[in-house]
């Protein structure tokens, strides 16, 4: 703690509030790092709440700048970065001006589909760029692994091309994953939105669960905005508002979305009751989260007092 005055002081004199100093063009990325920084100096200091509120300040402006001509304003994963308490941080607002920019190019179907009752099995369809060797991927896998397949038909469509594997790796995750779904991992990559829009459509798909939200690839948002199924749900890649009403859910937990949060989105919010986020590593397990853990060599480690690893008590 010796050294925390002096951190703050140059951590001050950084910064400097001086929010006409910072330009559009830079100023988020370096705002989300001043934000980052300032939340390690909390144990010690108030600094973070007297920078965070300098810092949403100056987003907030950044994120009615919506019609910046070299579009460098706020967008929602930045805004998520920042806070999104009561809406302050616009996210959802930023969003649907996305969501209406020419460069989204969402689908406005004429007429729009029907769609069939749900009777025996239920058919779900997953939307994302990432099935391969990517954490969405990597979680991914352990969701499909679980899931009911003896009144469930399960569907995993690729947005990405399978010949523009990154890693080594990319193909046999995405083999992985695609062992839990009907006929592997579809590549839809070189269909059109509106295609497979129909594809889904046609496969009478009661649900479609988009996984990337606004990250880098907003393809599945663009096929879901031609509702080709009568249910639509955002999960995992992206934890805030897609600002879209023909998203109907987002899956998440107290934690990612705390109830006063919640008016800030444009879906209903689905709260697992424990964690939104799978776990991939259950041998990890200690007995103090799972009551059927048998012991073994992790058991010793993780369930040190936090005194004996060399940590505060609280």
């Amino acid at each position: 703690q010796d050294w925390a005055p002096i951190g703050v002081e140059s951590f001050y004199h950084a910064f400097n509030f001086n929010s006409s100093a910072i330009s559009v063009e830079l100023g988020v990325k370096y705002l989300l790092g001043i934000r980052l920084s300032a939340h390690h100096f909390s144990p010690f200091t108030h600094v973070e709440s007297v920078i965070l509120n300098e810092v949403q300040s100056i987003c907030h402006n950044l994120s009615r700048d919506i019609n910046s001509p070299d579009g460098s304003f706020l967008s929602p994963v930045e805004a998520l970065s920042v806070s999104l308490r009561n809406g302050e941080m616009d996210a959802t607002n930023i969003a649907k001006h996305m969501l209406s920019s020419s460069s989204f190019n969402s689908i406005s179907r004429i007429p729009p589909f029907t769609h069939l009752p749900l009777q025996n099995r239920c058919i779900v369809a997953f939307l994302s760029d990432d099935f391969r060797n990517r954490p969405v991927g990597r979680l991914m896998s352990v969701v499909l692994e679980r899931m009911p397949t003896s009144n469930m038909d399960i569907w995993c469509l690729s947005t990405r091309s399978h010949a523009d594997d990154e890693r080594r790796s990319d193909a046999a995750w995405r083999e992985k994953i695609g062992r839990s779904c009907n006929d592997g991992v579809r590549d839809v990559s070189n269909i059109g939105d509106e295609k497979v829009g129909e594809w889904i459509n046609e496969k009478g798909v009661h649900v479609v669960i988009g996984l990337d939200g606004w990250t880098q690839s907003t393809r599945p948002l663009r096929i879901m905005s031609a509702r080709p199924a009568p249910t639509q749900i955002t999960y995992l890649g992206f934890p805030g508002s897609t600002g879209a009403t023909f998203i109907d859910y987002i899956v998440a937990d107290k934690v990612v979305i705390p109830p006063d949060y919640s008016e800030g989105f444009s879906e209903k919010v689905m709260l697992l009751p424990h964690l939104y986020h799978p776990f991939p590593y259950p041998h990890l397990y200690t007995s103090k989260l799972n009551p059927m853990w048998k012991g073994g060599e992790e058991e010793s480690f993780f369930s040190k007092r936090r005194e004996e690893a060399g940590l505060p008590s609280s």
